[in-house]
C-alpha cells in the first residue's frame, strides 16, 4: 500500500516540477513548494526498510536537486524585478550554497545506487543495479549543466553511456540529449550524436496507402498522385516501418496489406505505376479496407 501511495506521490511531483517552469513567478514558487513535499515523502516511503525503493529514490534525489535551481532562479528572477540592491557577491554565495546542496543530494543518489539489488523481480518496480547507478550519473549531469559545469556534465554523461553491461533506454536518451546541446562539445561530434539520437528516438510505423483511381483521376492527375505516392514511400517510410497499399474506383482492392517496406519494395513497387484509372468511386469501401490492412 505505502508502495502504492509512493507512485502516485512521485508521479504527482514530476506534475508540479513541470509547473515549476512557468513564467509566472508566484504560481512557479507554490508548484515548486509542493513538489518538493510530494518528494519528501516519497523519500520518506523508500526509505523504510519494508519499501525499500533504490530506484524511485534515485529518481526522486536528481528531481529535488533539478527544483532547486528552478526554485533558485525563479527568487532571483524575483528579485531582480524588484530592483533588490543584494550585492553580486551575495547572490553568487546563495547559488554555490544552492549548487552544494544539490550535489549532496546526487551524491546520495550515487550511494543508494549502489545499494539497488542487482537482479529484481518483474513486480518489484526497481530496476538492476547497473541502471541506477547510470541515472544517478545522469541526475548529476543534469544538475552540474544547471551550475554551468559543462564540461562535467558531458563527462557524467558519457560515465552514464559506458557504465555497466546494460544501457538503460531512458538514461542513452537523457545522456545523448544533454550530449548534443552541449556546446563544449566540437560541432562535429555534436551533430553525430544527433544523428545517434535520431534513431534511438525513431519510432517504426504503419503507413497505407490510399488511391483513388475512379475514372476522374484520369490522365495527369493519377500519374501526379502515384509520385507523391513513391516519394512518400522512397524517402519518409524507414526500414523498420510497415507498408500497405489500398487502391479503389467503384470496388476497394487491398492490392498487398502491412508487410515490411523491403519486402513491400521487392514484391509490389511496380504496383503503384501499374494503377490504371476507371469506373466510379466507392470511398467508404475504401476506408473499410484500410482500416482492416
Amino acid at each position: 500500500m505505502r508502495r502504492q501511495v509512493g507512485n502516485r506521490m512521485y508521479n504527482m511531483a514530476l506534475l508540479l516540477k513541470a509547473g515549476a517552469k512557468t513564467p509566472n513567478l508566484h504560481k512557479a514558487s507554490e508548484c515548486a513548494q509542493r513538489a518538493r513535499q510530494c518528494l519528501a515523502e516519497v523519500m520518506r516511503i523508500d526509505s523504510q526498510f519494508d519499501t525499500f525503493n533504490a530506484t524511485r529514490l534515485v529518481a526522486a534525489l536528481g528531481q529535488s536537486a533539478e527544483l532547486l535551481f528552478y526554485s533558485h532562479s525563479h527568487s532571483e528572477s524575483k528579485r531582480h524585478s524588484k530592483r533588490d540592491s543584494k550585492s553580486k557577491s551575495e547572490s553568487e554565495s546563495e547559488s554555490d550554497v544552492v549548487l552544494s546542496e544539490a550535489m549532496q543530494m546526487v551524491d546520495r543518489a550515487m550511494t543508494i545506487a549502489s545499494q539497488a539489488p542487482e537482479g529484481v523481480t518483474t513486480t518489484s518496480g526497481q530496476v538492476p543495479r547497473v541502471v541506477c547507478e547510470q541515472r544517478a550519473f545522469v541526475a548529476k549531469a543534469r544538475v552540474l549543466g544547471l551550475s554551468g559545469d559543462k564540461r562535467a556534465e558531458a563527462q557524467n554523461c558519457v560515465r552514464a553511456l559506458g557504465h555497466g553491461a546494460i544501457l538503460d533506454q531512458v538514461v542513452e536518451r537523457e545522456a545523448l540529449e544533454m550530449l548534443c546541446d552541449n556546446k563544449s562539445i566540437a560541432h562535429a561530434e555534436r551533430k553525430r550524436l544527433k544523428e545517434m539520437l535520431e534513431d534511438l528516438t525513431k519510432v517504426p510505423k504503419d503507413v497505407v496507402f490510399v488511391l483513388d483511381i475512379s475514372g476522374s483521376m484520369a490522365g495527369k492527375r493519377l500519374k501526379n498522385a502515384v509520385k507523391n505516392l513513391q516519394k512518400v514511400f522512397n524517402e519518409h517510410c524507414d526500414d523498420k516501418d510497415r507498408v500497405a497499399f489500398v487502391r479503389f474506383n467503384s470496388r476497394s482492392e487491398v492490392v498487398f496489406p502491412l508487410q515490411s517496406k523491403g519486402a513491400a519494395e521487392r514484391r509490389w513497387y511496380g504496383s503503384f505505376a501499374a494503377s490504371v484509372a476507371s469506373s466510379t468511386t466507392a470511398f467508404r469501401d475504401a476506408l473499410t479496407d484500410r482500416s482492416t490492412c
